[in-house]
């Protein structure tokens, strides 16, 4: 979904007809980036989309938001901007979280060769590996927690664009992406969605379904949903 596109009664009509997941693109929580970006959306826009979206989350797996991570280009505020506003994003969400790559033959490219700035291409690594800084981390920590406000505003105190040089955690970010990892996997079990899950548990998700489990239980949460829908 694109955050222009979101009307509470189309989201309503779409979660009466059984919807269960939404993912939309939000990227950052800075205009100057949205702009860079050419994003069809200004922050006051997108957070009007995630606000309508918030009332139907009882209905639904936590809706799915991306965001784009170290961009060399983005200056501090910009980086403490998309931080504020996703401590802001009414909860329960999920983040998925990406690293900036740039695409040969893309205006992207362009755009950082015009500007004589260094950047990493989609094949020098994944980009769902983002760099091991104090930003990023706590990305990943607001997704698990909304910590307290004080104790955020004094992490902001810590925080630094890409471009600078910093400190960096990498063993702290494996430890805490793991447990962002779990929690997300838990988020689908409670509406027994198994699509993300490889494996053993992906197998038994199949078996549920097989014989009707899954069916029964969106079966029943549709019916809640929709005595409160009307």
């Amino acid at each position: 979904a694109l955050p222009g596109l979101v009307v509470r009664e189309k989201i309503k009509i779409l979660v009466k007809g059984g919807m269960s997941r939404v993912k939309m693109g939000i990227q950052s929580g800075s205009d100057n980036m949205l702009e860079f970006y050419k994003r069809p959306a200004t922050v006051a826009i997108t957070n009007r989309a995630v606000s309508i979206i918030a009332e139907f989350t009882d209905y639904m797996i936590s809706p799915t938001y991306d965001i784009i991570l170290d961009n060399p280009l983005e200056t501090r505020q910009d980086v403490i901007d998309t931080l504020r506003f996703t401590y802001n994003m009414p909860r329960p969400y999920t983040l998925n979280i990406f690293s900036l790559r740039v695409l040969p033959s893309t205006e992207l490219l362009n755009q950082f060769e015009e500007s004589n700035t260094s950047y990493m291409s989609i094949n020098d690594k994944s980009y769902t590996l983002v760099q091991p800084t104090f930003a990023n981390i706590l990305i990943y920590v607001l997704d698990i927690y909304k910590i307290p406000k004080a104790l955020f505003e004094f992490s902001l105190k810590y925080v630094y664009p890409l471009g600078k040089k910093q400190r960096e955690f990498p063993i702290t970010l494996a430890i805490i992406r793991s447990i962002y990892m779990a929690k997300r996997g838990w988020r689908h079990m409670g509406f027994l969605d198994f699509s993300n899950f490889p494996g053993l548990i992906g197998k038994l998700g199949f078996l549920f379904w097989k014989v009707g489990a899954i069916k029964h239980w969106h079966e029943k949460v549709l019916a809640r949903s929709n005595a409160y829908l009307n």
